[in-house]
């Protein structure tokens, strides 16, 4: 739908911009970047990030997504495993 309102010549936007096409997102960076903001925190979530990655299948909104439910129901240091399930 995005993209035919930027390719259909029949659409107010099309040629608005230049279409730059994502490539997917490395695991590693993401996997830091959930381990940095936790810790930015003085959290360790080395025992979750494995497990928020494979059941948001690394997808970027929802791996923030489930990070700040898991982040908002935490006050431990290191977050146990069962925060994923609350």
């Amino acid at each position: 739908m995005i993209r035919d309102i930027f390719e259909n010549k029949n659409n107010p936007f099309y040629k608005f911009g230049k279409q730059i096409l994502l490539r997917e997102m490395q695991i590693d960076k993401i996997k830091k970047f959930v381990i940095d903001r936790f810790a930015s925190r003085g959290m360790d979530a080395s025992t979750i990030v494995d497990s928020v990655l494979e059941i948001t299948d690394s997808h970027p909104y929802y791996v923030q997504q489930l990070c700040h439910e898991i982040f908002s129901i935490n006050d431990n240091k290191i977050i146990p495993k069962n925060s994923i399930d609350k």
